[in-house]
């Protein structure tokens, strides 16, 4: 089910392609991160600061989602444009993305960018947020 809030948060996060990767990157247009990115896609203003998605708890991470408005898609539900995947990069690393384009627009660490990934998540789902209202 596709939908206009979160058609409108899949191009925000695509006008953000190219922007630099910077750890805890709160600036549109300048540096983001992956929490950054997301809360200028959701135009979630103010966002966490003190944070890590490095060994942080998936507990710690859905009650963010929780702060900012995002609620839990069920599992049976398609993933659409606009929705935000918690992901695990590697063993203790989690990671957020958000679907746009048929794929993934995300701020890429070793790539040093924000960047669109055509296709599937390149790394294991752990859990998808949409918008409320969604």
């Amino acid at each position: 089910m596709r939908s206009v809030e979160g058609e409108a948060i899949a191009a925000r996060a695509m006008t953000q392609i190219g922007t630099t990767f910077r750890l805890h990157g709160r600036t549109p247009d300048v540096a983001l991160d992956c929490v950054g990115l997301v809360a200028f896609a959701i135009d979630a203003g103010e966002v966490i600061r003190d944070y890590s998605l490095k060994g942080t708890k998936i507990d710690f991470i859905l009650s963010y989602m929780d702060s900012i408005g995002l609620n839990p898609l069920a599992q049976s539900t398609s993933i659409c444009d606009g929705d935000i995947a918690i992901v695990t990069c590697s063993p203790q690393q989690f990671h957020l993305m958000i679907r746009a384009a048929n794929g993934w627009v995300h701020s890429h660490a070793g790539l040093r960018k924000v960047v669109h990934t055509p296709g599937a998540s390149p790394w294991p789902i752990v859990a998808v947020r949409r918008m409320i209202g969604d």
